[in-house]
């Protein structure tokens, strides 16, 4: 099993720093896994909080293309896709490749990740960014 983890983000702050490390699984994000990990000014960690995601078996091959999983979004007026990705989803007791799509419009209380199944193109769930 390939466990790997990415630092996606440093926030550097007077007293420590703050490293956010995403899990990734053969190369591809793994949502919603990971650590956070705080260090001091002598660069030791003081604290480290997360989880990971083991036992992930999931077939890369044979994914519809992003374009080909759009067709399911509901899309408000208004509303565009920002960014869009493939990650791993763990969902229900299931781990499902999926592709993320990052949904911005004019009213901010409605910006979400929809993730839909890479296989399929069916939407599996949706995240409001309010919420989290």
């Amino acid at each position: 099993e390939e466990l790997n983890f990415v630092c996606t983000q440093v926030d550097e702050r007077t007293d420590a720093t703050v490293y956010w490390l995403d899990q990734l699984w053969q190369g591809i994000p793994v949502s919603g896994y990971g650590f956070r990990v705080e260090a001091g000014a002598d660069g030791a960690a003081q604290f480290v909080s997360g989880s990971y995601l083991q036992g992930i078996s999931v077939d890369v091959s044979g994914a519809l293309a992003a374009e080909s999983c759009t067709a399911a979004l509901e899309l408000y007026p208004g509303e565009q896709i920002a960014a869009s990705r493939q990650v791993i989803l763990e969902e229900k007791g299931q781990v499902v490749l999926c592709w993320e799509f990052h949904i911005v419009g004019a009213d901010p209380l409605m910006e979400r990740l929809v993730f839909c199944d890479t296989f399929t193109g069916e939407p599996v769930k949706t995240r409001m960014m309010a919420m989290s």
